[in-house]
């Protein structure tokens, strides 16, 4: 699809394998490249899963608070303004959960649950403590559109829940 788009647009040869072969290899490490810059904000659904239930297990023992926030977010628009350009939602995605991770601790991390469904983990805190923090972390996505290649990008985000997973 993006290969063949890209050959008609440049006037290329649709025939010239070399070419293809080229393009198609240069937009799957593009693909790779967005894949790791996610895996450097956010851990993926196994290792979530993992790292919950060890969190769980060290507050359980050492009878501290662990709170957790489930949290989704959608881009509003697709296309960039002025050229149209479609955004991807790797693009999207990985520009909305850094801005939601510099918000958090050191100490705090951000997990997938699912396909658009994240949770960000809150050692040593109460549930008090997590409402607090749910409302800054929705504030702060909601309050201003995510700017990707200079053009804003506006993205809506939803509090799933919050709540204490061991305390």
């Amino acid at each position: 699809g993006q290969v063949r788009a890209d050959f008609k647009e440049q006037g290329l040869d649709e025939n010239d394998l070399a070419k293809i072969f080229e393009r198609i290899e240069a937009v799957k490490k593009s693909d790779r490249n967005a894949e790791k810059k996610i895996d450097d904000i956010v851990f993926s659904q196994k290792h979530t899963l993992m790292l919950l239930e060890i969190e769980i297990a060290r507050a359980v023992l050492y009878g501290t608070d662990l709170s957790g926030i489930a949290f989704s977010f959608y881009k509003t628009a697709s296309p960039l303004p002025g050229d149209g350009a479609e955004v991807s939602a790797v693009e999207v995605t990985t520009v909305v959960l850094k801005k939601l991770r510099d918000k958090l601790r050191n100490t705090d991390w951000i997990g997938v649950l699912s396909n658009k469904l994240f949770i960000a983990v809150l050692s040593m805190t109460t549930p008090k403590e997590a409402h607090l923090a749910s409302h800054r972390l929705l504030k702060s996505l909601n309050a201003d559109p995510i700017h990707i290649s200079g053009q804003p990008v506006p993205v809506k985000g939803d509090l799933v829940s919050e709540f204490l997973l061991a305390g």
